[in-house]
């Protein structure tokens, strides 16, 4: 495991377990859920991935350039599509925890926002170069296989904080945008030709995921 990984995993598990916390207040789980949830957070959390026992000194060769083969006219408009929707995500991620800054007291240390509002720039600045490569070569860089969570513990707590507050916006959020994106991942997935696509939209559909879990327990303690 990866630290990228074990972070996008702690990540998902806060999530879980805050949400375990509310929906238990509006009756809909029980405290052997919530425990659980907290349990496995716990876990992770204080998980360390051990360091490599047999450290060697030697710089490793650089590796040679791989290219991705030039893309379909049709995969490359899907794919030039959902870059753009992940860099205005970003931006507006990035948008949303600056306006938060105004809100916190003179004396209250807000490094660790700085530091979302920062990732969140750069995540958008190098979805810009990625779209830039694009357009100009008709491919990805071979670095896209990688995966970056898009969805951080800040930026989560600020969609919580944005959703609509009227029951009625927020029912039409899910079903009007949330839902049918989903959807659209999902099947996207299923019908991508190569990794690369894939994966973006399987990382695509697991935030959609936890977008609607979070805008779902809200909906569901406005009863």
């Amino acid at each position: 495991m990866t630290e990228a990984e074990l972070k996008h995993q702690r990540t998902m598990a806060k999530a879980n377990y805050q949400l375990k916390q509310m929906e238990a207040r509006s009756g809909k789980v029980n405290a052997e859920d919530v425990a659980e949830a907290k349990r496995i957070y716990e876990a992770l959390r204080d998980y360390k991935i051990p360091e490599p026992s047999d450290e060697k000194d030697e710089t490793p060769a650089p590796k040679p350039e791989i290219l991705l083969p030039k893309m379909a006219q049709d995969e490359f408009k899907d794919v030039l599509e959902d870059l753009t929707m992940q860099r205005h995500e970003a931006h507006r991620q990035m948008c949303l925890l600056s306006n938060t800054l105004a809100d916190y007291p003179d004396d209250v240390n807000v490094k660790g926002v700085v530091d979302e509002i920062e990732a969140f720039k750069q995540q958008r600045n190098a979805l810009g170069e990625k779209i830039d490569y694009l357009k100009a070569n008709h491919r990805l860089p071979a670095e896209t296989q990688t995966h970056t969570p898009l969805f951080s513990d800040e930026a989560q707590t600020v969609y919580l904080d944005n959703l609509p507050v009227d029951r009625y916006e927020l029912n039409k959020l899910l079903k009007d945008s949330l839902m049918p994106m989903l959807s659209k991942a999902r099947k996207n997935a299923t019908k991508a030709k190569t990794d690369v696509k894939r994966l973006q939209y399987e990382q695509k559909a697991v935030k959609l995921e936890l977008e609607i879990k979070i805008a779902r327990s809200k909906l569901a303690s406005m009863s």
